[in-house]
């Protein structure tokens, strides 16, 4: 599962990564709309860990979401109302992620200041 150089590292608190590597998780909620295209491999990095814990298919890009549709997916998303309230999203998008694979350890990368939602795989210097 190892990535190659550049490829796309998506940041991904607790405890909503480990939902997604479970496949509770299908649509992450963001305050953005994501670019890449669709089927990219994306890797998926625990905030604060500088490592990879796995990987998951982009599949798309729904939003922004109203509402009543954020709460009729709850079930793809796993996100309370008081959560999403919190995150003080003036719009909200479902980025959809499927064939969610664990890694069987983490992977450590190379973590460039500034980069807090994507970062591109570079292997860390140890």
């Amino acid at each position: 599962m190892l990535p190659r150089e550049g490829d796309p590292i998506l940041v991904v608190q607790k405890p909503w990564i480990d939902k997604i590597m479970d496949g509770d998780k299908t649509l992450e909620l963001r305050g953005t709309t994501c670019r890449k295209p669709v089927n990219t491999i994306v890797y998926l990095s625990e905030s604060g860990t500088g490592t990879i814990v796995g990987r998951a298919r982009f599949v798309g890009c729904d939003g922004p979401l109203d509402r009543e549709t954020i709460d009729a997916r709850f079930d793809e998303h796993r996100v309370t109302n008081n959560f999403l309230d919190a995150a003080n999203y003036r719009r909200v998008y479902g980025w959809r992620f499927v064939d969610a694979t664990r890694a069987s350890s983490p992977i450590p990368y190379a973590v460039k200041p500034g980069a807090i939602i994507w970062r591109k795989y570079a292997p860390a210097t140890l």
